[in-house]
């Protein structure tokens, strides 16, 4: 595999070897071998639109490209010798060098983040400062709000079924930075505040779980519609071109989920930083009204009532913004 593609979405990666010349101490993983499997991360990205979970895709790669060697030598050298590099890899956009940062759910320094902003590349980031979301300036790398998938997805590429048993014992077995970052990224929207009250709320709780306050679809539209009161009002144009799966349209929520669900999207709502770009936007107060006043609908958990309500008083004293972009692919994100 050391011929790579050399012009793969318009990128010169011969660049690459000229920024590392000489071959390292591997004797498997050659510079070149090295361009394809940055290659393979960014295919990733742009065709899947996920994080992985480094060991079954390298399984899977090197299994169905018949590389020579143990695919674990692969992911290790990716991770030890590779991965860190990308930042600093110039010769290509930022946008992909963050789109692959993002598919191999890596820590971003604030030097590339600062290199992002500059460039126009608009990303959200979790506590430990990994990449959630990403919207290029020409909308060429529109990605983010998806957690990190058991199993590595990649289209055309068959999966075998034998591996899908050894590939959950390797995840299992995996004790090293890599896997704290990725149990990490599936906890990210977790409700720690609501954990701590289950137990008090327990029998309340299970009452409410009986009873079905409505679907996925209807709170989706709920937002959308907003969302496009707002563009109308301030005469800006976005189509929103993105949707829920009829699956995930028709799945029904309890009122206990209903408002766990608001309660996440206020979080994120919150926590998100003000958007300052020239983008379109909408305003967190608009925002946060509506979920208010959905919560308010819905019997049930009143501490989390209480923290919505609470981030509305807050918002008011303050007039910060949100991407429409990131905001439309959270919201997906969260209820897909």
């Amino acid at each position: 595999m050391d011929n790579y593609n050399k012009n793969l979405y318009g990128i010169e990666w011969s660049e690459y070897l000229k920024m590392y010349p000489k071959e390292g101490k591997s004797k498997l993983v050659s510079r070149k071998m090295e361009v394809t499997m940055l290659q393979r991360i960014l295919d990733q990205g742009m065709v899947n639109k996920e994080p992985v979970t480094l060991d079954p895709f390298w399984r899977n790669i090197v299994e169905e490209e018949k590389w020579g060697g143990n695919w674990k030598q692969y992911r290790d050298h990716f991770r030890q010798s590779v991965a860190h590099r990308i930042p600093n890899l110039k010769f290509m956009d930022s946008k992909y060098r963050a789109l692959m940062i993002y598919v191999s759910s890596r820590s971003v320094t604030d030097t590339f983040k600062e290199e992002l902003a500059k460039d126009e590349c608009v990303c959200h980031y979790d506590e430990n400062s990994r990449i959630i979301t990403i919207v290029s300036k020409d909308r060429q790398v529109v990605v983010g709000g998806k957690r990190l998938r058991k199993v590595a997805m990649r289209n055309n590429r068959k999966t075998q079924k034998k591996n899908e048993k050894d590939d959950e014992e390797d995840e299992n077995k995996e004790e090293d930075d890599e896997e704290e970052e990725e149990d990490d990224e599936e906890k990210e929207y977790q409700d720690d505040d609501d954990d701590e009250k289950e137990g008090q709320d327990e029998k309340k709780e299970d009452k409410l779980e009986m009873n079905t306050a409505m679907s996925t679809g209807e709170i989706y539209d709920i937002m959308i519609y907003e969302l496009e009161i707002h563009c109308r009002k301030n005469k800006v144009e976005y189509p929103v071109m993105l949707g829920l799966e009829q699956g995930s349209r028709n799945k029904k929520m309890s009122n206990r989920q209903l408002l766990k669900l608001l309660g996440k999207l206020t979080r994120w709502v919150a926590d998100t930083a003000d958007e300052k770009t020239d983008v379109s936007k909408i305003e967190k107060f608009q925002v946060l009204k509506t979920i208010n006043l959905m919560s308010g609908m819905v019997p049930g958990d009143d501490t989390m009532k209480k923290s919505i309500k609470n981030a509305l008083e807050v918002e008011c004293g303050r007039e910060e913004n949100i991407s429409l972009e990131l905001f439309v692919l959270t919201i997906n994100a969260i209820l897909d």
